[in-house]
C-alpha cells in the first residue's frame, strides 16, 4: 500500500485487519411457546411419536425456523420441528394466542411446562 496521507493508511491498514476477524454471532428470538401437555400419536403400524401441545405466548411459529426448548432456563433442545399441526391439518405457521401440535426432529424427551423458541441466527460484521 502506497499513501502519501497517514490517516488514510491507517484507514487502510485497520479495514484490512477487520476483515480478518470472525464475524460477532447474535441470536434472535422471533417467538414463544410455553408446552401445555404431552400426547402420543401413532405414526406407522406400532410406532408412536411424542407431540407437544402448545400455546403460542409470543410471535408467530414457523415451520421453517430453527428451535429450542427450555426447561428451567437451560437449552434441553436445539434443532428444527418435523411436524406442526393445528388440530389435524399440518401448518406452515402458528400465530399468537393460538394452540397447536409441535413434533421435533429426533427428540422427544419434552415435559409439560417446558418453554419453545424459535430464533435467527445474526451474524454483524467486526471492526477495528
Amino acid at each position: 500500500m502506497t499513501h502519501n496521507v497517514i490517516y488514510r493508511l491507517v484507514d487502510d491498514v485497520s479495514a484490512k485487519l477487520s476483515e480478518r476477524l470472525a464475524p460477532l454471532i447474535k441470536y434472535s428470538v422471533k417467538a414463544e411457546a410455553e408446552i401445555l401437555q404431552v400426547f402420543s400419536i401413532n405414526v406407522r403400524q406400532r410406532k408412536t411419536m411424542p407431540i407437544a401441545g402448545a400455546q403460542v405466548k409470543n410471535g408467530n411459529l414457523y415451520k421453517r425456523d430453527k428451535v429450542r426448548v427450555l426447561r428451567d432456563r437451560e437449552i434441553i433442545y436445539d434443532g428444527e420441528f418435523e411436524s406442526m399441526k393445528i388440530f389435524t391439518k399440518e401448518a406452515t405457521e402458528v400465530k399468537k394466542g393460538s394452540e397447536c401440535g409441535l413434533g421435533f426432529k429426533g427428540w422427544g424427551n419434552f415435559q409439560a411446562g417446558d418453554m419453545i423458541q424459535t430464533y435467527e441466527i445474526l451474524e454483524e460484521a467486526r471492526t477495528i
